[in-house]
């Protein structure tokens, strides 16, 4: 073979480039490649899947991949990054459930990552789709 195995990073590249597409079923694809390659996902490989869960344009499965990949991030130990809580909470908010969109910010600063512009804009979109800021 030319070039040798794939490693971690080309995975990464090709979900992410699908999730630029919006493919999330050939983001997810990959996920399952790399995985049978046996290779770890790391938090960019997370990143990029929930990103094109993100742009599927159906935030409800968009919610249910989202619940579900932060569980397995967790069981394999992969700390979440702001880009991963500044998602999350996006498509919270594009489902329209901004309680949810806190509660991932809370959990945000639980694991000691700082709010930043990025999140709290995302927060406020969230707030916007819902219709206002209404006490949840």
């Amino acid at each position: 073979k030319i070039g040798g195995e794939p490693e971690i990073i080309t995975y990464n590249s090709l979900m992410h480039a699908a999730a630029k597409g919006g493919t999330f079923k050939q983001a997810e694809r990959w996920f399952n490649k790399m995985e049978v390659a046996r290779l770890d996902p790391d938090v960019i490989s997370f990143n990029s899947l929930l990103d094109a869960a993100a742009k599927k344009g159906e935030p409800e499965v968009a919610m249910k991949v989202a619940k579900r990949l932060r569980k397995r991030m967790a069981a394999s130990r992969v700390a979440p990054s702001h880009v991963t809580f500044a998602t999350l909470m996006n498509i919270a908010g594009k489902s329209g459930n901004f309680k949810k969109a806190m509660k991932w910010f809370q959990d945000m600063t639980e694991h000691g990552l700082n709010a930043s512009t990025i999140t709290f804009t995302v927060l406020i979109n969230a707030a916007a789709l819902q219709g206002g800021t209404r006490k949840q």
